[in-house]
């Protein structure tokens, strides 16, 4: 069967028409353009880069929590150590009876005995996140891998509160005299509890900061990812009424070209 060279490229022609026009329609669509292999690299490392950003923000955001747990449960042991030193306060005074002491120590022992659950309850997902504990640990604040080191305020040692469990125990109630050094005790206690709990105030306001950083550089590359995708709708308008307009032509020289093929093979018929 003969086939016409001009047929055959007129066909391909055809082909090649459709196929800009379906690309031109899927973009108006879609929104999205249609990139090149040179901008598809460059959308490629800044889409990682914008992710990598905000896998930073997720970690920041993670160590926050510890930090406001840390926060919230010094709150509530500096609440139970000023009701103790109350208590303390009370039993040292002249005058008290043995029993009263007695109820004071009781008293004042089942408020020690709630410090520690609630200081080993400060953690998230196991005691290495625990920013009351010493040591420190990591928080990943970038996409490069820049590592925030929050380091614990180190009120293990101090919640053993020697002193106070040695002097006091329900076999042993108060005495003046170890109900006073209980009370210097405490109120040192106390005073270092004020100090982690600004220390932690401090790592929150520096985690806030590299946070919105983080994000703020998370956003620029996404609004870039955005300005390179993004379709001109006005020019593919025009470009799809050029190829509309071209794919009728294509039509009416293929349409012509197979009436003239076929006149002229009823010559030899």
């Amino acid at each position: 069967m003969y086939t016409s060279p001009l047929l055959t490229n007129l066909a391909a022609a055809v082909r090649k028409v459709e196929m800009d026009i379906a690309s031109v329609q899927k973009q108006l669509s879609t929104g999205t353009k249609v990139l090149n292999p040179g901008e598809n690299g460059i959308v490629t490392t800044l889409t990682a880069q914008a992710q990598g950003y905000d896998i930073a923000v997720k970690n920041i955001t993670s160590a926050t929590n510890v930090l406001d747990i840390g926060q919230t449960t010094l709150t509530a042991i500096a609440e139970v150590i000023s009701n103790m030193k109350n208590l303390a306060s009370q039993a040292s005074s002249a005058g008290l009876s043995t029993s009263d002491l007695a109820s004071i120590s009781t008293t004042f022992q089942n408020l020690f005995a709630q410090i520690t659950p609630l200081f080993t309850a400060a953690q998230i997902n196991g005691a290495s996140n625990n920013i009351l504990i010493a040591g420190s640990f990591g928080v990943t604040t970038d996409a490069a891998g820049t590592q925030f080191t929050l380091t614990g305020v180190d009120l293990g040692t101090s919640l053993g509160l020697a002193t106070t469990s040695a002097a006091i125990t329900t076999a042993a109630p108060f005495t003046a005299t170890t109900a006073a050094t209980v009370v210097t005790e405490l109120a040192t206690f106390l005073g270092n509890i004020s100090t982690a709990q600004g220390t932690i105030s401090a790592y929150s306001s520096t985690l806030d900061a590299l946070s919105e950083s983080a994000k703020g550089v998370s956003s620029g590359l996404t609004s870039t990812v955005g300005s390179i995708s993004k379709i001109d709708s006005t020019l593919l308008q025009a470009q799809l009424q050029q190829l509309n307009t071209q794919q009728s032509i294509d039509y009416y020289l293929v349409s012509q070209a197979n009436t003239s093929l076929a006149a002229i093979l009823q010559i030899f018929r």
